[in-house]
């Protein structure tokens, strides 16, 4: 099990949480706790496990500050089984400069996506690709 900490915003404040990382009977196990919730997630690979639990925070209003819910991050396939994905820029074909760990922490809430606001940069840069 890792364990990693993590803040959170409520679109007013910052508060810590921390978030444990393991793996149960071939399913990625994500456990988000704060003084708040404590909401358990599964899933097959660990960046959709991060996308199940950022759309049960976003219910509540909350952004996970982390580098798996930014706006420009997503994982290639061949990544999905581990916490590394890709920071994307538009037009641009991904390297391995573009690498990142999905559960680092960010400071930064102004690139902190909804699940949906960061597929849809995806599809973007992948059609931003084809037209080079």
């Amino acid at each position: 099990m890792k364990y990693y900490s993590i803040k959170y915003f409520n679109g007013k404040e910052f508060f810590e949480s921390n978030l444990l990382f393991s793996n149960v009977n071939q399913l990625v196990e994500l456990i988000f706790k704060s003084e708040d919730f404590n909401i358990r997630t599964y899933e097959y690979y660990p960046f959709f496990a991060l996308v199940k639990l950022r759309r049960e925070l976003e219910l509540l209003e909350i952004k996970l500050m982390c580098n798996g819910a930014r706006l420009d991050v997503y994982p290639s396939s061949g990544m999905m089984i581990g916490i590394n994905a890709y920071e994307l820029v538009l037009g641009k074909p991904v390297t391995k400069e573009n690498i990142c760990k999905i559960f680092d922490p960010v400071d930064d809430v102004s690139i902190v996506a909804t699940v949906d606001e960061q597929h849809a940069y995806y599809i973007k840069w992948l059609e931003s690709l084809k037209s080079k």
